[in-house]
């Protein structure tokens, strides 16, 4: 899998550029990532409502590989906790 750029960051890993994409093509937006150094955790991220133009993933420490994982990880959870919810109503 070719690595994919994203603008101001280090490259990621196979898995969390899979993550991302994977993200973009279930909801049709792009993912804005931002690195925030006073984050109190490593990465979260708050998902595009209707009427916003992009999902924003936060990241404390842009160069920390341990990120990765943790893209990963918002990038699955946010559509699972969507479809419960949905399912639930």
């Amino acid at each position: 899998m070719p690595e994919i750029s994203r603008p101001g960051f280090r490259e990621f890993l196979p898995s969390a550029n899979q993550a991302l994409s994977e993200l973009e093509e279930a909801t049709g937006k792009p993912v804005q990532i931002v690195e925030d150094p006073q984050l109190n955790v490593l990465a979260t991220i708050r998902r595009a409502g209707p009427d916003a133009a992009s999902h924003v993933l936060r990241i404390k420490g842009g160069e920390n590989q341990a990120a990765d994982y943790l893209i990963v990880f918002e990038c699955r959870i946010g559509p699972r906790s969507s479809a419960a919810s949905s399912t639930a109503a």
